[in-house]
């Protein structure tokens, strides 16, 4: 049985999975998880939590030690997200987008901390962890050593190819497309910031849509993003762009949703009209 000493000189990343310290939980799939930064466990079978003496107290100390590993990104299976969203709907999300788009996108909560939380999932289908959603800074907090660069945040039923592929920088806004309601044949998908990087490239390369929208936030990240993103982009297929501040917002998710889907719709007839 691993015990929480042998946990923190052992195992790889953040949280390390350990059996259960709960004596009256006889535990032998390593049911808890260990935060060694935060020297914090949590039991996902019995739901009993606690703290452990001899962790790193400095967290960047912590975080500094654990970036100079070579380890790779931790993959869980798939069942591992009941833990954040068996008690859907996910208050959080549920409120901004509805029940629907959060079960969709198996938007759930942390149990022990309570924020709110969203799948990180690779160009595969491989889940890489949760983001979680702080009241703090930074705003999203990415699991340990996941490349975002190489992801693209989109509904994990997304399935054949796009006619109209949209680029959006979050997954909030992401979720905020589906909740109004996308028209067959359209996708979104959020770069988790503000720009594509060159693996996302490939990936939108490899789903050969017919018509690409860049709808990034219309700030001045935002603008840089479509400058950058625009030459690339026109390469692979005919590509347009929405100025969410001709409508008073910055983003899709402050407009009323069925204004998100006339919006974009408006950029598309744009392109139709000259063709």
């Amino acid at each position: 049985m691993i015990t929480l000493e042998e946990a923190l000189v052992t195992g790889r990343g953040t949280e390390r999975p350990i059996n259960c310290p709960n004596p009256d939980h006889p535990d032998d799939h390593a049911s808890a998880s260990l935060n060694v930064v935060k020297g914090v466990w949590f039991c996902y079978g019995c739901h009993t939590k606690g703290t452990v003496a001899g962790h790193i107290p400095d967290p960047k100390q912590a975080l500094k030690l654990l970036a100079e590993s070579d380890e790779e990104p931790r993959v869980y299976p798939w069942s591992w997200l009941d833990v954040f969203d068996a008690h859907h709907p996910s208050p959080y999300w549920a409120a901004r987008f509805g029940e629907d788009t959060a079960s969709t996108f198996r938007c759930g909560t942390d149990p022990v901390s309570g924020e709110p939380t969203y799948p990180l999932i690779d160009s595969i289908g491989d889940v890489l962890g949760v983001v979680r959603r702080s009241e703090g800074t930074p705003k999203y907090r990415y699991p340990y050593r996941a490349r975002t660069s190489t992801c693209l945040f989109m509904s994990p039923w997304s399935s054949g190819l796009p006619e109209v592929l949209i680029l959006l920088e979050g997954a909030a806004d992401v979720m905020s497309l589906h909740s109004a309601g996308l028209p067959i044949g359209w996708r979104a998908a959020g770069c988790y910031g503000a720009g594509l990087h060159r693996p996302q490239m490939g990936l939108v390369t490899g789903m050969m849509p017919r018509l690409i929208v860049l709808a990034f936030d219309s700030d001045e990240a935002g603008k840089r993003a479509i400058e950058q993103a625009w030459e690339p982009c026109s390469a692979i297929a005919p590509t347009v762009s929405v100025a969410w501040s001709n409508f008073d917002v910055k983003d899709p998710a402050e407009l009323p949703p069925p204004q998100r889907i006339q919006a974009l719709h408006q950029a598309i007839d744009t392109v139709r009209s000259t063709a």
